[in-house]
């Protein structure tokens, strides 16, 4: 009898035991970890998004409930009783501060960098693509962006690979925030960045960005790398042959004293059978009329400047060498007939 009085003692006791730690499991179950976890991921990246977005989708994901349908009923009177305006509408995006901007720069980066490499603090949770739209983004100055850049090597060593969106909007924000020299250092460097140029109309951007505000070197050196990314060759291209000969007249046409001045109307000379080769065979490039278009399709008004600059320059060195300005402008009459052709020049003005 003791026997059975001691048993179900302890049974009792590991019951009660058993039940106060399921009761105090109910406060740690996955779902509310989970719960926890998606609160504290939502306080780190608030509603308001930054001035410049992506259409790359959300950053870390989010479960859009479904709305229940609407009953037969509804929306029979709903279609019989039309409303005017809308019965709902979003509210309008906060633009962030200055000081907001930098707070979530500086959280997705922290956040990012504590994700990836090798090394990695935190293993678990991963990365997706689309943080690095949303970090250059959120950056505002060349600085940031190199901050930004210093973390490519710890993607690659994941396994990562860079996209062409990606080298697409690399190159474009480091031409909003006038630094396209970050971006030739990382495309001069694959082996440690891993981001890619092998899309031509990007390289085409960034070459246009490097020949208007930086040194002809820049220029040059980016040419070079068209042929390591397997890119058409300068000479093959009319948008880049252009820009680059229209590159070369600049710098050796500047005021500014330049040692090498001579070196680059070499270059721009060895251009020349090239570029009317490329002319005699290409259609005309016609500018958009709307401003619209001409803020979607940029090129076509970098050959229109471009060949302006080329022809003047060709004229202007047959004119140093004592041809008369109407014997120079047949010499080059391919060039000066196709920007007729494209509208870039009216036949008055010819």
């Amino acid at each position: 009898m003791s026997l059975l009085v001691h048993a179900s003692r302890t049974w009792h006791s590991k019951a009660a035991i058993l039940s106060l730690a399921t009761r105090r499991g109910l406060h740690t179950t996955p779902a509310l970890c989970k719960k926890k976890k998606q609160m504290d991921m939502d306080s780190l990246f608030p509603d308001e998004e930054p001035e410049a977005t992506t259409n790359m989708g959300d950053l870390f994901g989010s479960a859009t409930p479904i709305p229940p349908k609407p009953s037969k009923s509804a929306a029979q009177g709903a279609s019989r009783y039309p409303i005017d305006s809308p019965v709902s509408t979003k509210p309008p995006r906060k633009r962030l501060t200055p000081e907001e901007r930098l707070k979530k720069f500086n959280d997705l980066r922290q956040y990012v960098s504590d994700r990836i490499g090798k090394r990695r603090a935190i293993r678990r949770e991963q990365i997706r693509d689309s943080a690095w739209n949303h970090l250059w983004d959120l950056a505002s100055t060349k600085e940031q962006m190199e901050q930004v850049v210093e973390m490519f090597p710890a993607w690659k060593a994941m396994g990562k690979v860079f996209t062409q969106t990606h080298a697409e909007q690399f190159v474009r924000r480091c031409e909003e925030l006038k630094c396209p020299t970050l971006a030739l250092d990382v495309f001069s460097d694959k082996v440690k960045y891993g981001l890619s140029l092998t899309q031509l109309p990007t390289a085409r951007r960034l070459l246009h960005s490097l020949h208007l505000t930086t040194p002809l070197s820049n220029t040059i050196a980016l040419s070079a790398l068209f042929s390591l990314y397997k890119l058409p060759p300068i000479s093959k291209d009319l948008v880049s042959c252009s820009m680059l000969m229209s590159a070369c007249y600049k710098y050796a046409n500047s005021k500014k004293e330049h040692r090498d001045k001579q070196s680059a109307l070499v270059v721009a000379k060895s251009l020349v059978p090239s570029l009317e080769g490329l002319l005699k065979k290409a259609k005309p490039t016609f500018v958009p009329v709307k401003s619209v278009d001409r803020a979607r399709r940029k090129e076509p008004m970098w050959v229109k400047w471009s060949l302006k600059r080329v022809e003047d320059s060709l004229v202007s060195a047959s004119q140093k060498t004592g041809a008369s300005r109407e014997t120079a402008l047949k010499k080059y009459a391919w060039l000066r007939e196709y920007r007729i052709k494209s509208r870039h020049i009216t036949l008055g003005e010819a």
